[in-house]
């Protein structure tokens, strides 16, 4: 990278440029070399946030500095996690009333494996067209909260599938259909979310009015313009998320991870061939009990490759046949085309008992997969989670930002 002096990024748009399938079929994560004016920043809105976030008189919450002495700035700092006062009410109503927003994309294809076959057999390679054709698309808005866990997900521009019609078009600033969510769509859908929060709170008795916390101004408008302010959002009424900081939005992005990985598993269920599952139930076994018996070195040597492929985290590749090695064949697997369906958003009530898949409904069809996704949005996303989730923001996210001086925390530390 040093050498022709490009940056990850760079590189990244160069490569989609060549190859705009590469981000159906690989997903690259790379962080953004943070600058000291983007390291200041987010240290000082970490403590503003437990400042405002943290009551200084709960018990068990202690008063920190930033450096030697006073001067230097002071925040908050929660009861210790996994005692006793952690479980305690040390939250403000700033922070039990934020409002977390957040888009994600998920493409609607199954998680490819890697099987290990013995040299010299014949291929276990599964040949799957299906990886060369369009793959449906989810693409939505989501809102989580405190008191109520998922307040709202909705279906956005960009969403693609066999019988899916959007409940509104929305058109770009020149005039032309838009082929991904506008400022236009976040803002009606930011309404639409208060307008539940008003409903749900009253109801509550919660009288506190909501902070918003989202992020990318540069494509949902920056907060305190005349659009929002006619709106009724100000700096005063949100969060203020620094840029580059996915972290410190902790609570939304473990709300997408969960209910995306529930979603891969129908995906998976319903598009996987039960003997493929299986096979790949008994080669993770395998290799994590020799694994476990070299100590926890791997097994990857001579006569082996590794390849990996889907959705999953990290860099990945997913393609059609084989990847092989001296002694190794990859198997991917890609999207198949099932019966229409058709799927909208929904307000739905939430938390409701578990239920079984969508009656009726093929279980590989587009409306199959939309109504599991909002199935596990109402189901998984429980009030009980989201208050474990906003405390280890408070408790853990956030003093490790502020003792990291902005950098990104470790594992650990998130």
């Amino acid at each position: 990278m040093e050498k022709y002096d490009v940056t990850l990024g760079t590189l990244w748009r160069d490569m989609l440029e060549s190859r705009p399938d590469l981000g159906l079929y690989v997903r690259v994560d790379f962080k953004k070399q943070l600058t000291p004016a983007d390291l200041s920043q987010r240290v000082a809105i970490s403590c503003r946030w437990t400042a405002v976030g943290i009551k200084p008189s709960a018990p068990g919450v202690r008063k920190q500095s930033l450096g030697e002495d006073d001067d230097d700035g002071m925040w908050l700092l929660s009861p210790p996690p996994k005692t006793p006062l952690f479980r305690g009410p040390w939250l403000t109503d700033v922070a039990m009333c934020t409002i977390y927003m957040d888009a994600k994309k998920i493409y609607i294809i199954p998680q490819s494996y890697k099987m290990y076959g013995i040299r010299g057999t014949p291929s276990i390679v599964v040949e799957d067209p299906r990886i060369l054709s369009k793959a449906w698309v989810i693409h939505y808005y989501s809102a989580v909260n405190y008191h109520f866990g998922g307040l709202l997900l909705q279906f956005v521009t960009g969403t693609q599938g066999p019988g899916y019609s959007p409940a509104k078009k929305y058109q770009t600033q020149a005039g032309n259909p838009a082929r991904g969510p506008t400022a236009e769509e976040f803002r009606d859908f930011v309404m639409a979310t208060w307008a539940i929060w008003k409903e749900r709170a009253a109801a509550a008795g919660i009288t506190h009015q909501p902070i918003f916390s989202w992020d990318n101004p540069r494509i949902h408008g920056t907060v305190g313009d005349n659009t929002w302010r006619a709106l009724g959002i100000t700096k005063d009424n949100h969060t203020l998320l620094p840029p580059y900081s996915p972290d410190m939005h902790f609570v939304i992005e473990t709300s997408h991870a969960i209910i995306c990985t529930a979603l891969r598993k129908d995906i998976n269920a319903a598009r996987l061939p039960a003997k493929v599952r299986r096979s790949t139930r008994l080669a993770r076994q395998a290799r994590a009990e020799e694994e476990e018996a070299s100590g926890g070195r791997g097994t990857a040597g001579a006569g082996r490759s590794t390849a990996s492929a889907g959705a999953g985290a990290g860099p990945v590749a997913m393609g059609r046949g084989a990847a092989a090695g001296p002694g190794l064949a990859s198997a991917s697997l890609g999207p198949t085309m099932g019966a229409a369906g058709q799927a909208g958003p929904s307000t739905s009530a939430p938390h409701a008992p578990a239920s079984t898949q969508p009656s009726g409904l093929s279980p590989d069809s587009f409306q199959y997969y939309t109504e599991r996704l909002q199935m596990h949005f109402r189901e998984k996303l429980t009030p009980k989670w989201a208050q474990g989730a906003v405390k280890h923001l408070y408790g853990t996210v956030l003093p490790a930002i502020i003792r990291g001086g902005g950098h990104y925390p470790s594992k650990k530390g998130r």
